[in-house]
């Protein structure tokens, strides 16, 4: 049985999903740079420092990626309606070893859940539903970069 066009589009959405998130494939990402692999490469110390020029630490940003993906799950889902406060999002800066594991595995469950989201997806009935998914691979991006460039800046430091 052919796939239709809309489970087609699932699939891409999650092959670009685990690229950003997972492994790089060699879609858009250099080998090892992806969301998990970074951060499994960043000790506690390393993501609760806040660098010149930036508002928040790597942890922060973290947080904010998970708190992102299950605001746009809620609002796909309707388990949200109302407006968000993003202050929320932002409430993580320095963390301790532990903490550090559990952030990683919060943003990991987050991701894991839109992952089911979008195969679970045999029709798009919306477009908000389509646009909030796209949302999260750009966010994601822009914030894979600013985890980047802070990166460089901290073991610059060392």
């Amino acid at each position: 049985m052919d796939k239709s066009q809309d489970e087609m589009i699932s699939e891409e959405i999650g092959n670009l999903l685990r690229e950003t998130f997972e492994k790089v494939d060699g879609f858009y990402l250099d080998k090892g740079t992806s969301l998990f692999e970074t951060l499994d490469d960043l000790s506690s110390g390393e993501v609760s420092v806040c660098p010149s020029g930036s508002d928040s630490s790597i942890a922060g940003h973290v947080r904010h990626i998970s708190f992102f993906m299950n605001t746009i799950i809620g609002y796909n889902t309707g388990e949200i309606d109302e407006p968000t406060d993003w202050n929320q999002s932002w409430t993580v800066e320095k963390v301790t070893e532990e903490q550090w594991e559990e952030l990683k595995k919060e943003v990991r469950e987050s991701y894991e859940t839109v992952k089911a989201n979008v195969y679970g997806m045999t029709y798009w009935k919306n477009v908000d539903d389509f646009a909030g998914i796209l949302c999260v691979l750009a966010h994601t991006a822009f914030h894979m970069g600013a985890i980047w460039k802070m990166t460089s800046q901290i073991r610059a430091w060392k």
